[in-house]
């Protein structure tokens, strides 16, 4: 006699059927609720990609070990990068020479892009044990070095603006943007000397925004108007490791005192996290669209993440 529980016939009276087909709906919206709650990146190092050019050579992550950090922040001060790698050969070191072109692009998977771009600026390979260790810094603005000006001298009624804008094209970079987000007007003879980056970053301030270089270009803006077109979620779902760390800071210039307030995120690494980008952030106590002002890339053999401070 064939087994009536493949048969498709009565399983026994109505209610014991309809039981059954209850379970069955109970295990059918329990596998979709799986499938959705699966996150889309990667997590931890899975699929995690890098790779450095540096002076002619190409070191990728896959082959060597490489560890990096790379911060990025909202003013003109050149950033330093610093770059790992064990083992290297010693016609790949005496290829890595000062001011030669460096490059790091990072990711997961397909997902990657340019996360640091110089010059080299120090090269050191000490033996550690019975490895070399060749660690490399990089600079990535190595034009915009702090040099000293002399009285560069300004007539009374000028504004803060157009002392900025007047430093800003000593740097020789094309300015993108330029949008003051307020000003002051100075009533007597205005004198700058010393260092132009300390006097950039000073007339910035009393302007009301950041002064940063991005892609060889210079924007001068408030970082919460960038238009910079890079843009990306974050959640638990795309990336974020910690919940957001809230913080508060009071900026004082020109006797003007304003408060700043947003969070510092710690997420898997993200190629398109730098000064202006936009973070749609949700978690279970912020929402909302944010700015990046300054953060980090790194890996350390361990983390591959960014960090990031957002407002």
């Amino acid at each position: 006699m064939a087994d009536k529980r493949y048969s498709g016939e009565a399983l026994g009276p109505r209610g014991e059927r309809e039981r059954y087909s209850r379970v069955i709906r109970a295990l059918d919206l329990l596998k979709e609720d799986l499938s959705q709650s699966v996150p889309s990146p990667p997590s931890g190092l899975f699929g995690a990609r890098a790779v450095l050019r540096a002076g002619g050579s190409v070191i990728d992550l896959a082959n060597l070990d490489l560890e990096f950090t790379v911060p990025f922040d909202d003013d003109t001060t050149a950033n330093e990068a610093e770059f790992t790698v064990y083992n290297l050969s010693r016609a790949t070191r005496e290829r890595l020479e000062l001011d030669k072109a460096v490059t790091l692009t990072a990711g997961y998977g397909d997902d990657t892009g340019v996360i640091f771009s110089g010059v080299i600026s120090d090269v050191k390979s000490p033996w550690v044990g019975v490895d070399r260790k060749t660690v490399i810094s990089a600079v990535d603005n190595p034009a915009l070095k702090e040099k000293d000006v002399e009285n560069i001298s300004f007539s009374a009624g000028t504004s803060a603006s157009y002392i900025l804008r007047a430093l800003l094209e000593r740097l020789g970079l094309p300015i993108a943007v330029f949008r003051a987000r307020k000003d002051h007007i100075y009533e007597d003879a205005v004198t700058v000397s010393g260092g132009i980056m300390q006097s950039i970053d000073r007339y910035a301030r009393t302007c009301g925004i950041s002064t940063y270089i991005q892609r060889g270009k210079i924007y001068a803006q408030d970082v919460r108007e960038s238009t910079n077109g890079l843009r990306f979620d974050l959640d638990s779902s795309h990336g974020l490791l910690e919940s957001p760390e809230p913080f508060q800071e009071e900026l004082k210039e020109d006797g003007e005192t304003e408060i700043r307030k947003g969070y510092r995120l710690k997420l898997l690494l993200q190629h398109r996290a730098m000064t202006g980008s936009l973070v749609n952030l949700r978690t279970r106590d912020v929402t909302g669209a944010f700015h990046v002002l300054e953060g980090k890339h790194v890996y350390n053999g361990t983390d591959f993440i960014t960090e990031l401070t957002v407002i």
